[in-house]
């Protein structure tokens, strides 16, 4: 299983708050008064609860645009025409900004003859995942796709990793997580049972919390089949 953004896909050249403000004036379009400091300030906060409800809950990004437009007194669900047209607004942006390593296509190719594939992420806009894919011809070498968005619960938190292994019909200890993040991606699939491989993405990184032990360490997705083998 691989994680999705720092992972398999490359993020960094996303610019966040130039994609909300895209978001903000659709709404604006449709009515919305405030001014995008404002809005932004409250998205952030709401952003912010959220996340911090203890239970590692994800909620989608219109969910998120619904209630912040509730705090500013408007009546707007989820499906409101406004909610839909920014969240597209935003998901192109996102997308766009996107991009994979050369190598990516041909790795996954060689790998998908000997194991099955899948990708689990947290992103709460899960159309992200397979336009990304398919964007780049690499969603046919995948047997499954899962964004926390739409299970309700993002990493560390077991229940998202379990439903990919469920969905898969594989157990724990057959199974082998490839991320970027310690506590998202490592600490959360070893807590299922599954083993790990830390991708260290920036140089001279090192493992600063000792609670978190990767089965195994990589600079490079290429290192991954020789890694894979050895476990």
């Amino acid at each position: 299983m691989f994680d999705f953004g720092a992972t398999l896909i490359l993020d960094d050249r996303f610019d966040y708050f130039a994609s909300l403000r895209k978001a903000y004036e659709v709404l604006k379009a449709g009515g919305v008064a405030p001014s995008f400091e404002e809005f932004k300030r409250v998205y952030l906060r709401v952003r912010s609860d959220l996340w911090s409800d203890g239970e590692l809950r994800e909620h989608t990004y219109s969910y998120r645009l619904s209630k912040v437009l509730e705090l500013f007194g408007y009546d707007a669900p989820e499906s409101d025409r406004r909610i839909v047209e920014a969240t597209e607004v935003f998901t192109r942006a996102l997308v766009d900004s996107l991009y994979m390593e050369d190598y990516v296509p041909s790795l996954l190719e060689h790998l998908h003859r000997r194991y099955r594939l899948a990708v689990v992420s947290n992103l709460g806009i899960p159309e992200v995942v397979p336009i990304t894919l398919d964007k780049f011809g690499i969603k046919k070498y995948f047997d499954f796709l899962l964004a926390s968005g739409t299970v309700g619960y993002r990493k560390p938190s077991p229940v998202i990793f379990n439903a990919a292994l469920k969905a898969l019909q594989t157990q724990p200890a057959e199974a082998v997580f490839v991320g970027d993040s310690l506590y998202h991606d490592v600490q959360g699939a070893h807590a299922v049972g599954m083993k790990t491989i830390w991708l260290r993405r920036k140089p001279n990184q090192t493992n600063e919390d000792s609670s978190v032990t990767p089965d195994r360490i990589i600079d490079d997705l290429r290192e991954l089949p020789s890694t894979i083998e050895d476990m």
